[in-house]
This record gives structure tokens, sequence and C-alpha cells, in this order.
């Protein structure tokens, strides 16, 4: 599709025609488009530009999705510390919506009052939980040169007790697949730090181009019953062997969120914090961009690199 005036490309988005259309679907489209659409001063989400029933009008992305790229081991060192901040603050933004949790910075959709008998540096409950994040949701915006996600139609818009201030509880339908967190395997209530389990995922992809427990070493089975264990994945080891200092940097990250309780998971803030303050030990600079079209057309690099 394209915009009359420039010519600018952009995507429908709709739902499979082999799927029947259940009430539910409306309500997943029309919020994930409302917080597309809070979220617009977000370089990390992608724009919507429209919403009618189960199809929504969005950027059109040219080069794709980082996954392939992981997969393929793609990306130099400096590039994975990039990409995972990138990530960080795409993950950041939704839960607080820009706000900082009241840390300073913008605001994209307005403020929430911290917790009562919470520390000062705590932050706000999460505005909302994206509830299904995976490498598969990230697409390349040519302008901004960073990537954004592009599929949020499990989003929760959290609601906040009224007498704590603290963030209500939520349950998903049963969890199928091989990278929940603990919490969604026992099919206990859950709340943002669903997120920050998935985020943990998404870094420990940038780094080996793989899940912690894949299906193809092991039965899906097990990878549950591994997680609601709190079992190291085999791979730490072998990260920790390669001894390649930001990859080591990403592994202490993973390792802090990776937690069976989600009380002693980090927040996305606190995650932020961490990969854009190595980001800046390393290069010098806050600028997370990558050209993705070179790193799409160079040969593989050594995980040395």
């Amino acid at each position: 599709v394209g915009e009359p005036h420039d010519n600018t490309a952009r995507v429908m988005k709709t739902l499979q025609y082999s799927y029947a259309i259940r009430p539910d679907h409306h309500r997943m489209f029309r919020d994930e488009t409302n917080a597309m659409d809070h979220l617009s001063a977000s370089p990390y989400v992608v724009n919507s530009f429209g919403l009618c029933g189960v199809s929504s009008l969005m950027d059109f992305a040219r080069v794709g999705n980082f996954k392939r790229l992981a997969k393929k081991h793609k990306f130099t060192a400096v590039e994975k510390i990039k990409v995972a901040t990138q990530v960080a603050r795409m993950v950041a933004d939704i839960h607080y919506g820009g706000d900082d949790g009241g840390m300073g910075g913008g605001d994209y959709i307005g403020k929430r009052k911290k917790p009562t008998g919470t520390a000062s540096t705590t932050p706000p409950p999460p505005l909302m939980t994206i509830a299904d994040l995976s490498c598969g949701q990230f697409i390349y915006n040519d302008n901004t040169q960073t990537y954004q996600i592009h599929d949020m139609n499990l989003i929760r818009m959290m609601k906040v007790h009224s007498d704590t201030g603290r963030s209500c509880q939520f349950r998903s339908a049963p969890s199928a697949g091989s990278v929940r967190s603990p919490e969604e395997y026992w099919e206990k209530d859950h709340t943002e730090k669903v997120d920050i389990w998935a985020l943990g995922n998404v870094l420990h992809y940038i780094i080996t181009g793989d899940y912690a427990f894949n299906t193809h070493d092991v039965s899906e089975s097990k990878i549950r019953r591994y997680v609601r264990k709190g079992k190291t994945p085999p791979s730490f080891a072998e990260i920790e062997k390669r001894g390649d200092g930001i990859e080591i940097a990403l592994l202490d990250i993973i390792k802090r969120i990776r937690q069976v309780d989600p009380m002693d998971r980090p927040s996305a803030l606190e995650v932020r914090a961490y990969l854009e303050g190595k980001l800046f030990n390393l290069t010098g600079s806050n600028d997370a961009t990558v050209d993705a079209d070179s790193i799409a057309k160079r040969p593989s690099v050594s995980n040395s690199s």
C-alpha cells in the first residue's frame, strides 16, 4: 500500500483467512493498535495508521527481522550489544510508556504513582505487558535504523489495585511452546515479569542464534520441567568458555533475568540501564543503531568477532 501524497510504503496486517474470526480477535487487534498509537514516539515500536475489524495498516519493513541474522551468526560482538540494547529499550518503552518509570525522559502516555511502601527508585506499575515476546516479532526500520516490534496482539493493558497501587496480576491461556516463563508453565497468575523472562530469551538468541533450551536437543516436556526447576542451560558454560567480554556481559544480565521467582527478576528499566552502560563503555556512545542491510549481505562472523 502506498501513501497517496508521497507513495510511502505501508503494509496491511490481517488475520489469516483460514482462521474463524472470534470476538477476542477484535479486542486483540484493537489493543495492539491502541498500544502502537500511544507509543508512536518510540523508535522501537512500529507505527500504526489505522484499524478496521481484524486488519490494521502499519509501517512496511524492507529488510525483515533479526532472528535469521542471529541464526546465521551475522552480528559482530558490538552489534550484539547494540541490538540487545534496542530490544531492552523497546520493552521499557512498552512497560512504562516511555515515561522512564517517573525517572525522567519523555511522556508518551502518562504517569502512575509508585506502590506504597516502596523505594524512591522503584518504578511505578507498568502500563502494558506484551505477554508474548519472541525474536520473530521485530522488523527493521530504514529511517530509524532500529528494530521495531510489530506483533503485540496479546498485549495486556495493566490494571492497578486501588488500595496498594500494585499491578493486578493476570493469567493467560495454558501456554504451549518451549520459550515460556516458569510461572506460565505453572499456569499461575503473572505480571509484566513474563516479558523480562522473554527478554532474556531474546538476548540469548542474539548471542547464540538459538534459545537457551530448544526442541532440537530435548523434548518440549523436558524443557518445561527444566524451566520450572530453574535448570542452568548448557549454553551458559559454552559462552563463558569462549571468553568474549561482550557476550559474557550479556550473559550476566541473562542470568539475573532467568530467576524462577518473578520478584527476583530486574525491571525493564534496570535491564535497559545495564545494557546502555555496557554499550557506552564499549563505544563511548548511547547510539544503538545498526545497518541491517550491510549485516544481511556480509558472510557469517565468528563468535569472537
